[in-house]
């Protein structure tokens, strides 16, 4: 190729030449800075995260016994203070209703039968929840039955198609156990 042809493709395209030039540049710089700077700090990192992950799978800790038992208790009085109230087991069934109305699902019914826990102080409550609509929707109503502030465990889900007319309507069947705090807890 001719340099005096090289020389009019660079004087007529001035412009996107520097702008090309001023990207590679801060290509350049970025991937500079990453080498310089970054690649070292993260080498360390990992290898601290490498070497706490060995100690804990050791059982080694940086804490003492005390310490760890004091978390616990913490920890356990937090997830007492979660449990609601038996009183509040409205308010809890109407978060249930929120929470599938939010998902525009139709709840068609709620039953449930209560069992006390003399030694634990806890009523727990074994719910069979039936709703219709969307599969998507089933499946985030799933994901925010999670998300109410209450001790719950889902149990058992079960899926049934609506028939043909409309195939990607479903009628899901939600087996909870949710715990209540016994008044005066």
């Amino acid at each position: 190729m001719n340099f005096s042809i090289l020389k009019q493709i660079v004087l007529s395209r001035r412009k996107p030449l520097l702008w090309l030039t001023a990207i590679i540049a801060i290509a350049l710089s970025a991937r500079l800075f990453i080498i310089v700077f970054q690649e070292h700090q993260l080498e360390k990192t990992r290898e601290e995260w490498a070497r706490k992950r060995a100690e804990e799978s050791l059982g080694v800790a940086n804490v003492s016994k005390e310490t760890i038992y004091n978390n616990g208790k913490n920890d356990l009085a937090k997830l007492w203070e979660r449990i609601y109230h038996k009183n509040q087991f409205a308010r809890f069934v109407g978060e249930i209703y929120d929470v599938a109305g939010r998902n525009n699902l139709e709840l068609t019914s709620i039953t449930y039968k209560p069992e006390l826990n003399k030694d634990e102080k806890l009523f727990k409550y074994s719910l069979t929840l039936s709703t219709n609509g969307r599969y998507l929707q089933q499946k985030k109503f799933i994901r925010d039955l999670d998300m109410i502030d209450n001790l719950l465990h889902i149990d058992a889900i079960s899926l049934a198609s609506q028939g043909v007319s409309a195939p990607d309507v479903v009628q899901l069947q939600t087996q909870i156990t949710t715990y209540f705090r016994v008044e005066g807890q």
